[in-house]
């Protein structure tokens, strides 16, 4: 260590020098524990200025760092704080104290920050969603919380933990954040959603993936429907229960929901009503193949890694913080990922189907970004192409005659991403426009997606060569194609491809982009009976075209207003922040601090941009300024309150001269309010564009 500082100051001792960079300024004492045992009163020498810190162990450790992690390790592994001093007193003389241990596991915390903030890929086959509770210490009291958990399939089968969430309760708005924050981070496509029926999680994905097919779980709906039925009969009902979804085709399936029904309405008439709520999403297992089918039917999955994680935690009584549950929760799993064996190199693909991109790589014990891979390898036949990397284009730049043919290759239907459209309709055919129309709406309403000009449908039953017809060069598709967006109610945004993708006949192929719409949403007008006009609101999901239902469209309604009204609420809140931020520069009579003026309050923009973030996703500019005011409101309001302490105690006086500290206080105020007051000019302006659009 007298090295180093030699090295940081630039001589050594006693040497007089031009090149000397500090001076020498003593030693302190520090205890230090090694794998030997404790080294005590260590002398750490010291620089003049405070700059100089050893290498030899980090600042104000008094562990070397693989003990650190050993304690660590063994506390995650499911042995008490107490046991953990236990045995560091056996191995090395050294017992230390719980609470030493948890703030050793400070350092899986930031680990799992860094791990929640983590972007995600796009696209999702199947994502499932539960909460699972906890028990955490709030005040003098212990209380039960819920861990909302979102455990995701990726295309090549692999299943991951894509977020975490601590709640009072499974409400609307927690669910809400939860995957609010998955979009934020990127996984906007998602296949298949399976969920249990809880009224907020239902509401949360309503919202955000309302386009969205989803799975009701069967185990959840089986509990709520035979606790309506006393015990002593629950044995004979379950197994016709049972025999409901153990059908092999969907008709089936209902015929058996039907005869259920009429044989218990009269006698079990509760038990009845709770089955038939969503009965619809608790077939929509049947739409996807047979192999399938038991692992999307219920959510299961979580509840298995769950098992395996209590078995862990159960050690610990009460976790003392809600951030401290999540991540000795989160260090948990990573820990059970490490070590048994059947969550890796298990996903074997089928069929020649497996992604080409090599071998995956091995984790490291305190990586980040780690990956439960599951015995799921049906998942991988599923993926019906043979390079991972290759999938239904999510951009314009993306389309190209490769893509398209792949498309056709893998006999891929038009589904709620794209549609294959041979040309525009013809001008007389009053039934092809209302469906372009249609079409138009319906990718608005939902999660966008492209129409592909010059592509005949399947249903034609020619080859692939025969389906890739094109148009003509010289066919303006744009400008006949506009009027359709236009004739929605309200119009549609579009943009295409340019130039369009060449044919080898010379044709070319034309794409257009509907992007997600958050105005109100879209319809048409349509002929009804007589001359009555209809209008149509319409959505898209994987078998095409679907009219929404009267709930859909008022929930689509009530959430366009409801965002408009918080974006007011946001640009209100942003007025009274930078006039705060006005306040704070007018200059402050002698030896008076701005102290009166309170702080800033962020409550209402944080929560205002977690519920709008979908909206101002596409807003970077807008983002950036707002959380640059978000920063400088929280450097002030530290300012605020740590002198606000220190006035406390005698600094303001009745001199007529101001004190310095009080001076260079207020300077220090108006040098983080000038930046807010700018930021805020400029969010202002911008949020008003929003709004106006």
């Amino acid at each position: 260590m007298r090295e180093e500082l030699d090295a940081f100051i630039g001589v050594a001792w006693g040497e007089c020098s031009p090149k000397r960079k500090g001076y020498r300024n003593g030693s302190y004492t520090r205890d230090l524990v090694t794998s030997t045992g404790r080294l005590e009163e260590i002398k750490v020498p010291r620089d003049r200025e405070g700059q100089f810190h050893t290498q030899t162990f980090e600042r104000y450790s008094r562990y070397e760092p693989h003990i650190a992690e050993g304690l660590t390790q063994m506390f995650v592994a499911g042995t008490s704080t107490h046991k953990v001093g236990e045995v560091a007193q056996t191995l090395m003389g050294v017992a230390p104290s719980a609470s030493t241990i948890s703030r050793l596991n400070q350092t899986l915390t930031q680990q799992f920050e860094a791990w929640r903030q983590r972007p995600l890929q796009e696209h999702w086959r199947v994502l499932y969603l539960d909460g699972v509770h906890f028990t955490i210490r709030h005040g003098d009291k212990a209380d039960s919380t819920i861990i909302l958990t979102a455990l995701g399939v990726d295309l090549a089968g692999n299943k991951e933990v894509l977020a975490l969430r601590a709640c009072a309760e499974e409400s609307k708005d927690g669910w809400a954040c939860l995957l609010q924050d998955l979009r934020r981070r990127g996984a906007t496509r998602i296949d298949l959603i399976v969920t249990d029926g809880h009224d907020g999680l239902l509401a949360a994905v309503s919202d955000l993936f309302a386009a969205t097919p989803r799975q009701r779980c069967l185990v959840h709906k089986q509990r709520n429907v035979l606790n309506a039925i006393p015990r002593r009969e629950r044995a004979d009902v379950q197994a016709e229960l049972l025999g409901i979804w153990d059908q092999p085709n969907k008709q089936e399936a209902v015929a058996q929901l039907e005869a259920f029904k009429a044989k218990y309405s009269k006698r079990y008439p509760e038990a009845v009503r709770s089955l038939t709520e969503e009965e619809e999403k608790t077939f929509t297992f049947y739409e996807l193949p047979k192999s399938m089918h038991r692992h999307i039917q219920t959510t299961n999955a979580i509840e298995s890694l769950f098992s395996n994680v209590r078995q862990r935690t159960d050690q610990i009584d009460v976790f003392t913080t809600e951030t401290s549950c999540l991540a000795i929760v989160w260090a948990t799993m990573q820990d059970i990922r490490l070590h048994k064996r059947c969550y890796t190199n298990c996903c074997v693909a089928t069929n020649g189907m497996a992604p080409t991109s090599g071998a995956r790589p091995r984790l490291k014990v305190r990586s980040v970004s780690f990956i439960l891979i599951p015995s799921l390898k049906v998942f991988s036949s599923f993926i019906r192409q043979e390079n991972s990397d290759l999938m239904i284009p999510t951009t314009l730049e993306a389309w190209n005659i490769d893509a398209i043919k792949y498309l056709l290759v893998q006999s891929y239907y038009e589904a709620e991403a794209f549609d294959f459209k041979e040309m525009l309709p013809d001008s007389r055919n009053e039934m092809d426009k209302l469906r372009l129309l249609k079409t138009c709406c319906a990718f608005a309403n939902s999660s966008g997606g492209f129409l592909v000009f010059g592509v005949k449908d399947a249903k034609s039953g020619e080859s692939i060569e025969g389906r890739l017809v094109g148009l003509v060069p010289t066919y303006d598709l744009p400008e006949q194609f506009g009027s359709y967006p236009k004739r929605c109610s309200p119009s549609v945004t579009w943009d295409f491809k340019n130039p369009p993708i060449q044919l080898e006949n010379g044709n070319v192929v034309h794409i257009v982009h509907i992007p997600r719409s958050w105005n109100a949403p879209h319809c048409f007008e349509s002929q009804g009976a007589g001359s009555d006009k209809l209008r149509c609101f319409t959505k898209r999901t994987n078998k095409g075209n679907e009219d929404m239902s009267y709930e859909e469209i008022k929930m689509a309604f009530l959430q366009y207003y409801e965002k408009r009204l918080k974006l007011q609420l946001l640009q209100a809140e942003l007025q009274n922040t930078r006039k705060h931020a006005e306040e704070l520069l007018i200059p402050a009579p002698l030896n008076q601090v701005k102290i009166g003026l309170g702080e800033f309050s962020l409550t209402v923009i944080e929560t205002v941009l977690a519920d709008t973030y979908t909206i101002l996703a596409g807003q970077q500019e807008l983002l950036g300024h707002l959380g640059e005011i978000r920063n400088k409101c929280r450097v002030v309001n530290d300012m605020l309150l740590i002198f606000y302490r220190v006035a406390t105690v005698g600094l303001v006086g009745n001199n007529v001269e101001p004190h310095p500290a009080i001076e260079r206080h207020n300077r220090n105020v108006e040098g983080e309010c000038r930046p807010i007051i700018f930021a805020g000019d400029r969010a202002l302006s911008l949020l008003k564009i929003v709004i106006e659009l």
